[in-house]
């Protein structure tokens, strides 16, 4: 059997409230394989984007406390790494294809409008944003 790329087991994680812990994740579990294209889905509050930014690691440190559960990436524990280490798995591996199989077309979106409507900014057409 292979190894699962995001491997997430019996997750528990809270914030600290003024009127006790506000249990966020409560025994969250999740595999996602080479290959699968897994979405997240739930209902406001549910703990979807807590999970994405746990698994990152970009909650601000002291601000939740994990009670039990483990998160892996390729094999390799994501909660107890080192800033050096999340770094480099930010830059080179969260949001880019893990699994080294990226079979989706690729196109060329230099001539494409961004996702609000406005054109791409252009190299030949630099504002200094003063007006004479």
């Amino acid at each position: 059997m292979t190894q699962p790329v995001l491997d997430i087991q019996q997750l528990h994680l809270s914030f600290p409230g003024f009127n006790g812990d506000v249990h966020a994740l409560n025994n969250v579990s999740l595999k996602i394989n080479r290959g699968e294209i897994v979405g997240l889905v739930g209902e406001s509050g549910s703990g979807k984007s807590v999970t994405a930014m746990l698994i990152m690691r970009l909650l601000p440190t002291g601000s939740y406390c994990v009670h039990r559960g483990h998160i892996s990436l390729l094999g390799e524990d994501v909660l107890n790494a080192r800033e050096k280490q999340l770094r480099q798995w930010r830059g080179a591996r969260v949001g880019d294809d893990l699994s080294g199989t990226d079979d989706r077309p690729q196109s060329d979106t230099s001539n494409r409008s961004s996702d609000d409507g406005r054109d791409p900014p252009s190299s030949t057409n630099k504002s200094s944003g003063s007006q004479s």
